[in-house]
């Protein structure tokens, strides 16, 4: 089977009365982790990044390529199919690039431009695409990260739907209908008559992105499962209402704290991590000095603090970028001083405990591990001497926790 189109494979799909799931990678090891899966169930599966999960400067960096041709590789290496799908990206160079390096089917991210700038930035790219072997999805509607009551202008029109694709010659389409990209702590039905009638007049496959709410039951899930890691990374970027309106978050500070209380009351041992942006365009001391107390007061388990970084084709590129960089630096510092001594709080409550760490690697004299509350490259790390032990890669042993620092655990097996 291996490698196919993601147009083969989501017309196998319709012909067959099935769904094709498409779960995004952040790094090689979730991208491996998915294939894997899909290997065990015997499923077919869309393997891919986004342009939104991976860090736009590193791209800008090291480039799109070899994202692609591991991907492709991998996908090749497979018993069931798997397509290879590059996700919302900012700019068309790097779809561009992307289909050049292995994936065989891409999005550009348009929602930041208008009905006839979308229909011919997604004409080019479909061009190129086609002349390629590659597959291009177009958008039409918008689909927020967050539900509001008022986000009825933001669903996808049929007649504008079925006419982008007379003009574009996309092959796939992207739908709102009432989704969301992560979730929201309201309630909001998905608009399945929507639905009904955009597929009545076009003849391509429709894609249904990210999902209807926070689905509260998995909590009960979470709490009891033992398989299920207690661990969830909410990236939600800053708590100021200002600015969680101008990034169109679709959401406010009182939302997020209840959901974060709930989040500890129904799964009291859950590891909550999240990433934050300062600097933002408008970004005042008032706003930064809400999301400094307001990151006191959560004490969340892990943390990342990025400073804003004016790149085309955002949401935000048209504002004003007017805070200094080093203003920047310096409320980015101000933030990781505080996470810094909230994660030393919690790594020395830690010290005593026995947890099963997962054993990544051997670097010098020292295995490194990961428990449960770390996600690798970007988490804590569980350091073991390995002049006095001898422990297996990829395999889990118990460690008892000796010592801790800010952000990294010693222990020693038992």
């Amino acid at each position: 089977m291996s490698l196919v189109s993601l147009k083969e494979l989501l017309e196998t799909a319709n012909k067959n009365n099935f769904a094709v799931g498409y779960f995004e990678a952040w790094d090689l090891y979730s991208l491996e982790a998915v294939a894997l899966a899909a290997e065990k169930e015997n499923s077919p599966i869309v393997l891919g990044f986004g342009g939104m999960t991976v860090n736009q400067e590193w791209i800008n960096s090291f480039g799109i390529e070899p994202l692609g041709r591991y991907a492709n590789e991998l996908a090749k290496s497979l018993s069931v199919p798997a397509a290879v799908y590059l996700n919302e990206v900012y700019e068309i160079d790097h779809a561009k690039r992307g289909i050049k390096s292995g994936f065989n089917s891409v999005l550009l991210e348009t929602s930041n431009l208008s009905y006839e700038e979308n229909i011919n930035t997604t004409r080019e790219l479909v061009k190129f695409a086609h002349s390629n072997d590659a597959h291009v999805q177009g958008e039409v509607g918008h689909l927020p990260d967050f539900i509001e009551d008022n986000d009825s202008d933001k669903l996808t029109d049929p007649n504008k739907a079925k006419n982008f694709i007379n003009l574009t010659n996309i092959d796939f389409l992207g739908v709102s209908i009432g989704n969301v990209h992560m979730f929201s702590t309201g309630n909001y039905n998905p608009q399945l008559d929507l639905l009904s009638r955009i597929n009545e007049i076009v003849e391509i496959p429709l894609v249904i992105h990210g999902t209807t709410g926070f689905p509260e039951d998995i909590l009960e899930v979470m709490r009891k499962e033992e398989k299920i890691c207690n661990y969830l990374d909410i990236p939600l970027q800053h708590i100021a209402d200002p600015i969680l309106k101008s990034m169109r978050r679709g959401t406010t500070e009182a939302k997020t704290t209840a959901l974060l209380k709930k989040l500890r009351e129904e799964v009291p041992n859950i590891i909550l991590r999240t990433s934050l942006i300062v600097g933002y365009p408008g970004e005042t001391e008032e706003d930064f000095e809400i999301l400094k107390n307001w990151v006191k007061k959560m004490r969340f388990e892990r943390l990342g603090c990025f400073t804003y970084s004016h790149e085309e084709n955002t949401h935000a590129h048209h504002l004003n970028d007017d805070v200094p960089d080093e203003l920047k630096n310096q409320r980015s510092n101000t933030i990781m001083e505080i996470q810094s001594l909230i994660s030393w709080e919690h790594n020395q409550s830690c010290v005593g405990k026995t947890y099963r760490c997962l054993i990544d690697r051997k670097e010098g004299n020292h295995y490194i591990g990961r428990t449960y509350m770390d996600s690798p490259d970007v988490d804590n790390e569980v350091l073991i001497n390995a002049t006095k032990y001898y422990l297996k890669l990829g395999e889990f042993t118990q460690v008892l926790i000796i010592e801790a620092s800010d952000y990294d655990l010693i222990g020693t097996p038992v």
